[in-house]
């Protein structure tokens, strides 16, 4: 929608039908627009250029500029919604994620029946650790969309963290017959199924299987997978051949070069701490010291 503004943005408003190959001329006019170069004259109030100019800019890897551009195309249509999202991106990605959840809440409050916001708050609330402040989102989604399956998966990840397994446990379900080709449903139904005090290991098991079968080569199946793999001497030897697809695609992918290093531990110790030198890498500091102890084991 953004880019289809933008190519229809006349030329007194500096775009000149900027596109991708033209970000420098986008972002030049992108200034002009939001007044940032004195020498220039004002150019016409237009939100839609502004928007898309923020576009330009930030493709160029210009976030200030970019969220600066966002900001002033949401002064200038206080009631739309899309200026505030994409700002809210760009200060994603500048890792100021709290202000980027205050931006999409503004965007809720110009589009409270639009479910994609709802769907992105959610998801940025669980990047944020932040379950409980996505509730309301939860319900406003099932609401507005009661046949999407992101739904109920996002509603049983948030209860999951939240501590509710069993709620967890149910909407995962549901979501797994809305969405029977979802190996992240069945991630996220077989995850609650092995905690609390009720675990159902050999469900999770056959919906790890299934949810291998339908992703061989994603992290967080496979990954899953090999750990109950690895817990039996039996089946240690489908835990290499899993991992070994895995890393196969994904050579530098920190938990799966952790999980190698553990199955490959008591028979090839020098290929295993090969790979816990990888898991070292990972930004995940448990992943970094069961790495960091297993090294000292191998030493």
């Amino acid at each position: 929608q953004v880019l289809r503004h933008g190519q229809q943005i006349e030329d007194r408003a500096g775009a000149r039908r900027c596109v991708e190959p033209d970000c420098e001329s986008a972002a030049a006019a992108a200034c002009r627009v939001v007044g940032e170069n004195k020498r220039e004259p004002p150019q016409p109030k237009n939100p839609h250029a502004t928007t898309y100019l923020g576009v330009a800019m930030w493709r160029q890897g210009q976030l200030p500029q970019a969220l600066k551009c966002f900001k002033y195309a949401a002064q200038l249509a206080p009631r739309e919604a899309l200026p505030l999202q994409l700002a809210s991106k760009v200060l994603v990605q500048q890792g100021d994620v709290g202000k980027a959840q205050l931006a999409l809440q503004k965007a809720l409050h110009r589009a409270p029946n639009k479910a994609e916001l709802h769907e992105e708050f959610i998801k940025l609330c669980l990047f944020a650790n932040t379950p409980k402040a996505a509730l309301n989102s939860v319900l406003e989604l099932r609401r507005l969309a009661p046949d999407n399956p992101n739904g109920p998966y996002l509603q049983g990840l948030v209860m999951l963290i939240s501590g509710n397994v069993e709620e967890a446990r149910r909407t995962f379900r549901e979501a797994v017959r809305l969405a029977p080709q979802s190996w992240e449903a069945r991630l996220g139904l077989a995850r609650a199924l092995l905690i609390g005090p009720q675990k159902e290991q050999p469900e999770a098991l056959a919906l790890l299987q299934e949810a291998v079968e339908l992703a061989p080569t994603e992290a967080g199946p496979v990954k899953e997978l090999a750990v109950l793999y690895l817990a039996k001497p039996e089946t240690s030897a489908k835990a290499r051949e899993l991992l070994s697809k895995l890393l196969a695609a994904h050579p530098e992918e920190p938990g799966a070069n952790l999980n190698m290093a553990l199955a490959l531990s008591k028979t090839d110790k020098a290929t295993a701490a090969q790979h816990a030198h990888k898991a070292l890498q990972s930004t995940e500091p448990s992943v970094r010291e069961q790495a960091e102890r297993l090294l000292k084991l191998l030493a």
